[in-house]
């Protein structure tokens, strides 16, 4: 009877896995902002769009996202909170990207990252809310307004560029990489 129990235990345990995996949403950063804002129109520029536009509808939805790693909580190569960004650059070299284009990301144990703008995917609950974080880059110090948030998340390295996000095609940095 035990063994049987066990078995059932280990049955549900892997059922309640495969169904938390079934309601993870792959996003793209289109779905993070209204359609006519432009991917790279940052808060800095004159236009209609301020990216404080949040997608409710996503809100405390498991979702899956990647992008660029910029940490704003770090020890050496150990990373306890950090801003997604949607391409390399964002906020260092170029103007911040809009509120409605930046996730606040506290991973669920510290990440050892290998460099700033690492390409990363994140799993976790999106909760929409504004923030701001200062950040220590390149150019200096900077604070970086996030309208989105996801506390204990999986982080994952992603190799390569091809799983870079769509965005980095149209960064004007990418011709670094070439």
């Amino acid at each position: 009877m035990k063994n049987r129990i066990r078995v059932l235990s280990v049955a549900g345990c892997l059922l309640a896995h495969h169904a938390a995996a079934a309601e993870t949403h792959h996003i793209e950063w289109t779905a993070l902002r209204p359609a006519e804002q432009h991917p790279l129109q940052s808060v800095e520029t004159k236009s209609a769009f301020s990216g404080r536009d949040l997608s409710a509808e996503l809100g405390s939805q498991t979702v899956e996202i990647t992008g660029y790693l910029l940490p704003s909580d770090r020890e050496g190569p150990l990373v306890y909170e950090f801003m997604l960004v949607p391409w390399a650059g964002a906020c260092s070299h170029t103007p911040a990207p809009p509120p409605n284009q930046v996730i606040r990301v506290t991973p669920d144990k510290p990440f050892a990252a290998e460099q700033t703008y690492q390409v990363v995917t994140v799993t976790g609950a999106l909760d929409p809310g504004f923030d701001k974080a200062q950040l220590f880059i390149f150019d200096g110090v900077k604070v970086v307004e996030s309208g989105y948030s996801i506390s204990a998340a999986k982080v994952e390295t992603v190799a390569g560029e091809a799983g870079a996000p769509p965005a980095h095609r149209q960064s004007p940095w990418s011709f670094l990489n070439k």
